[in-house]
């Protein structure tokens, strides 16, 4: 299955928590314990054929809503059940080892620039 997202929307937290209880999200993702993505079904579309799976694959399209929670607040604070007819997927998204490698470099490398300038013009010549 394909999953298309046509519109995505911005809501305020009420407006998100009211459409929950309307019941029109198929399924709620929650990113790293603040972010909330609803996703409302809109249509099946045709099937689309794929080389690589040699298969036909059906494709469905979502409008998303996202807003933000506070970090403190669990979902069932804010009613939202964890066993209803929506799906609740949770992702944590981190930095690669890359990026907090080089978080952790950086500071270090405009030390070390910073000295060799430094040591350019304190230094005597001769």
């Amino acid at each position: 299955m394909i999953e298309v997202i046509e519109k995505n929307k911005e809501l305020s937290l009420t407006d998100f928590l009211q459409a929950y209880q309307e019941n029109s999200f198929e399924k709620i993702i929650v990113i790293n314990d603040k972010k909330l993505e609803g996703y409302q079904f809109i249509k099946t579309g045709e099937t689309v054929g794929m080389m690589s799976f040699r298969e036909r694959l059906q494709q469905k399209f979502y409008d998303t809503f996202t807003t933000e929670k506070p970090e403190n607040t669990s979902l069932k604070d804010l009613g939202i059940s964890l066993t209803g007819s929506v799906g609740i997927i949770t992702k944590t998204e981190e930095d690669g080892f890359m990026m907090k490698m080089l978080g952790d470099v950086v500071p270090l490398l405009v030390i070390f620039v910073l000295f060799l300038i430094l040591m350019r013009f304190v230094m005597p010549k001769g």
